[in-house]
């Protein structure tokens, strides 16, 4: 069988209706879906405060850092490199599902 997911990419909320339950309704919805055929669940944040809400999001549903650090086109990047912190750089998120 071949499975074909469609990442959800870039959920942007106006800042003047935070934390209503549509981004955690997005993801339970998704999970859900992956749950049927997968063990684990990926998430990519980029580096910008204006992340924070949702790096705060994927860690109150269960998400925890992968432990590569940052990574760059999902390639950890190694200390003491220089990066240019635009829209590439990201942390990664993993949760086992059930």
């Amino acid at each position: 069988m071949t499975l074909r997911l469609r990442r959800p990419f870039e959920l942007k909320f106006d800042a003047g209706v935070p934390r209503q339950g549509v981004g955690a309704a997005l993801m339970d919805n998704g999970r859900t879906a992956r749950r049927q055929v997968l063990r684990c669940c990926r998430s990519r944040s980029r580096l910008y405060s204006e992340n924070g809400t949702a790096q705060q999001m994927y860690v109150r549903r269960g998400y925890l850092p992968d432990g590569a650090g940052v990574v760059l086109d999902v390639v950890p990047v190694l200390p003491g490199t220089t990066i240019i912190l635009d829209n590439d750089p990201e942390l990664m998120f993993t949760k086992r599902l059930q």
